[in-house]
């Protein structure tokens, strides 16, 4: 705001002293200059952190409630969050058929009472070079599977591919 102030004084103030151009024509280029900065003031967003648009596609589940979904995939955020750095996660997904499907597969290999399974797809940061995942990759449909305990709580027991 100062800035503008003082451009707009010294433009006056130069068209004045060199008689440049008369008043209308002096108060239509400040005018234009104002307009300019503000327009450039509107343009220039102050650096803010980045939020990610995560898209959670939530299928209809016979057993879970949209609650108890909800529960998990802020398990699963937390948990990517916390494991996956320099890593975007970009979707979630709970596709109750396909869960189904790996059910009985999980139960034995985790030896837990209910395995859930969620899918999920992130990217990695190009500067990515600590760690397993490739830089600059796209991971889809990765899994996390999870169990609830019976107090409603949920835990990731195991992620990746099957």
């Amino acid at each position: 705001m100062k800035s503008k102030l003082i451009v707009v004084v010294v433009v006056m103030m130069s068209m004045v002293l060199f008689g440049c151009q008369g008043k209308t024509e002096t108060e239509n280029t400040v005018a234009k200059i104002v307009k300019a900065e503000e327009k450039m003031e509107t343009d220039v967003q102050p650096e803010t952190e980045e939020k990610n648009e995560m898209d959670i596609q939530l299928g209809a589940s016979s057993v879970y409630t949209e609650e108890q979904l909800s529960d998990a995939i802020n398990v699963i955020t937390e948990t990517f969050d916390k494991d996956f750095e320099q890593c975007t996660l970009q979707e979630i997904e709970y596709d109750e058929e396909y869960s189904i499907s790996m059910e009985e597969m999980n139960k034995e290999m985790y030896q837990v009472e209910n395995a859930v399974v969620f899918t999920s797809t992130f990217v990695v940061d190009e500067g990515y070079a600590n760690g397993p995942l490739n830089a600059g990759a796209v991971y889809e449909d990765y899994g996390w599977i999870m169990t609830m305990d019976a107090d409603g709580n949920w835990s990731v027991i195991s992620c990746g591919y099957q």
